[in-house]
């Protein structure tokens, strides 16, 4: 939570991460924290859960990556084989990192908007 609150809130709304950092020096802080977002600014409370699942990702890949054990990402059952899809093809090529992903769903989009104005054309 402090992580949480120094990180994100304290640069966007110092007076809210004040009122957050007293409530985790209260008797029950989890309560307290979570009482606090929903009293003084609720949309706080998306971000914090979002936050909580980004941190449990993370720190379920770093004890991942301590096993003696070779665990390898298989993304075949996610996309068709033979698929045209710039998404399809950068999971099938093992480019799975966010950069190489966004560059895809880019592509896929722009392909998706020119498939649109070919179809467009052909019905004319």
């Amino acid at each position: 939570m402090n992580e949480f609150v120094n990180g994100l809130i304290k640069i966007e709304n110092p007076f809210l991460a004040g009122i957050l950092l007293q409530a985790l020096n209260k008797p029950n802080p989890k309560n307290e924290f979570i009482k606090a977002i929903k009293e003084h600014e609720e949309s706080w409370i998306y971000g914090w859960n979002q936050w909580r699942a980004d941190a449990a990702f993370e720190e379920a890949e770093i004890w991942l990556d301590s096993l003696p054990i070779d665990i390898r990402e298989n993304w075949q059952e996610f996309f068709e084989e033979n698929c045209d899809c710039p998404i399809c093809k950068a999971m099938a090529e093992g480019r799975t990192n966010e950069l190489s992903l966004k560059n895809a769903f880019r592509e896929a989009n722009f392909k998706q908007v020119m498939d649109s104005i070919d179809e467009k054309d052909n019905k004319q």
